[in-house]
């Protein structure tokens, strides 16, 4: 079985509460496929994008779900753009950049990260740069680190994270 774990950025920050009420397990409508190891992503309208995972094989499909009405539209209606760096498929470990637009479901590609790697970190910098660092390939786990800048769509390699 393939384990994709893209991981994922909403690039435009913006200040909002979540406020968490325990109402138990809820049944719901169910996804498009079963997946299993896919990345989620709340969204600041409350809908929770689903992004890749696997399946029987590798799940190349996102999806979004909205808790208010528990379905599965096929647009989401917010103006944001979510950053996917990496992740794996059914044979590689990954180093592609694509950038997300939920409203209108579609993608554009980025330029690709200088590693390949699953299971990485990824930040907003204050400078609205992102630093993805760590992960897994296939020589193991990963102490690089590279800083993408949105502006001009360049990747730079930081020094390696120290070992502990």
């Amino acid at each position: 079985m393939t384990y994709v774990i893209p991981a994922v950025t909403l690039l435009e920050r913006k200040l909002f509460l979540i406020v968490y009420i325990d109402l138990g397990w809820i049944t719901t409508r169910s996804m498009s496929i079963a997946r299993d190891s896919h990345t989620s992503v709340l969204l600041f309208d409350g809908t929770m994008l689903i992004i890749s995972g696997s399946s029987s094989g590798y799940a190349n499909l996102t999806e979004s779900y909205s808790p208010g009405t528990g379905t599965w539209p096929s647009k989401v209606s917010i103006n944001a753009t979510v950053l996917i760096t990496g992740g794996q498929d059914s044979s590689n470990f990954l180093n592609d950049v694509n950038l997300y637009y939920p409203s209108t479901n579609t993608c554009s590609t980025k330029q690709s990260m200088n590693a390949r790697r699953t299971r990485h970190a990824i930040s907003i910098l204050l400078n609205k740069n992102i630093l993805v660092s760590g992960g897994t390939n296939s020589g193991g786990y990963l102490n690089s680190a590279e800083i993408y800048d949105p502006t001009t769509n360049t990747w730079t390699l930081t020094p390696s994270m120290n070992s502990i």
